[in-house]
């Protein structure tokens, strides 16, 4: 479905979608004036064309409690060969990647 065009709906749609990705569709049919399942079928179609690629939430590390983020920087002068041996996560990211890390907070790995 590559050939997708979109009309006033869609982009109405996807206008109240950039807003708040998490709208019901409830709330979206009372708005524009059509059914739940007009929504529900558009916003489909606009997935599988490609124009929506995902939706997403943004958790605060920080409100719950954590602080973790890591920007380090290391150049080599000379490629060299690096055995690795046990030490702290940095220092084998460190060991292995040579030049800039740069991660965000680690949230996806602290929720689990």
């Amino acid at each position: 479905m590559e050939n997708y065009q979109i009309d006033n709906l869609d982009r109405g749609i996807l206008d109240a979608l950039m807003a708040n990705a998490r709208t019901a569709y409830a709330e979206l049919a009372k708005q524009f004036s059509v059914s739940p399942g007009t929504i529900h079928v558009r916003v489909e179609k606009m997935k599988q064309a490609g124009i929506i690629t995902g939706a997403r939430i943004d958790v605060s590390p920080k409100q719950l409690g954590y602080d973790v983020g890591l920007l380090h920087r290391h150049y080599f002068k000379k490629r060299q060969r690096l055995s690795l041996r046990p030490s702290p996560a940095w220092k084998v990211w460190e060991e292995v990647t040579g030049g800039l890390l740069h991660h965000r907070p680690l949230q996806h790995l602290l929720l689990r």
